[in-house]
Formats: structure tokens, C-alpha cells, sequence
């Protein structure tokens, strides 16, 4: 066999190599994003068991918020209502409850807080720090 044919044997022997290894990647974040939907399914499903059984709206927040920092990428959560012309927090995760103490309520006005900001505009927004 003339050497050139023998280079290509070689290249097209690596590049299978290289298909097969992407192939099991591909295959491992499959499992991996199929483990992380059963686990969010499993958490809206225990959310939504709970809410059922709770007759108390505070419990009930509390436990979406908790729920929200278990899925997401984050250490903490909160969630503020509307109480009349103002959002006001109504829960949280116990890792930033000592931090919203300060926080007061806010107008739901472009230019505030992100979650004023989201209601005035209807526009959704990243916060990737503290409220």
C-alpha cells in the first residue's frame, strides 16, 4: 500500500476515534440534562403536592422560593408581591432573609429595583447579584 493511502487510513481512523468521543459526550450531557428534568420535575411535583396541602400563603412562598434556589443557578431567592402600588418581599430563602430585613417596599417604576423595573416594562431581566 502506497504511503499516502496508508496517511488517510490513519487520518480517517482518528477522526472515527474523534466522532466516537464526541458521540459519548453528547450522550453524557444528555443524561446529565435528563437527570436535572427529572429533578426540576420532581420539585414542581413537590411544590405543587405541598401547596395543595398548606393553608398558609407565607409557607407556600416560602416554599417556591426555595424550591426556585434549589433549580437555579443561585444561593438564594426571594419573591416580592404586589401590595397595592408596591412589591414587597413576602419571602425568601433563609441564606438572604437577614439581608432583605433593610429592604423596604418599592413602586413598580423603570429605573428601580429589577423586579419595579420587570412590572413597569414587562420586560424580563438577569440580576446576577444581591436585590
Amino acid at each position: 500500500m502506497p504511503r499516502t493511502q496508508q496517511s488517510c487510513h490513519n487520518t480517517d481512523n482518528f477522526l472515527g476515534r474523534y466522532r466516537i468521543n464526541d458521540q459519548q459526550k453528547t450522550k453524557k450531557q444528555l443524561l446529565e440534562g435528563l437527570q436535572s428534568d427529572r429533578e426540576r420535575s420532581i420539585a414542581l411535583q413537590e411544590v405543587s403536592n405541598k401547596m395543595a396541602a398548606a393553608y398558609n400563603t407565607n409557607e407556600e412562598l416560602n416554599l417556591i422560593a426555595n424550591k426556585a434556589a434549589r433549580l437555579l443557578p443561585t444561593d438564594a431567592a426571594y419573591i416580592r408581591l404586589l401590595e397595592g402600588e408596591n412589591l414587597v418581599i413576602r419571602a425568601s430563602t433563609d441564606s438572604i432573609a437577614g439581608y432583605l430585613v433593610d429592604t423596604s417596599a418599592v413602586m413598580p417604576e423603570e429605573r428601580t429595583i429589577d423586579a419595579g423595573h420587570v412590572m413597569a416594562t414587562k420586560k424580563t431581566t438577569v440580576n446576577r447579584g444581591m436585590p
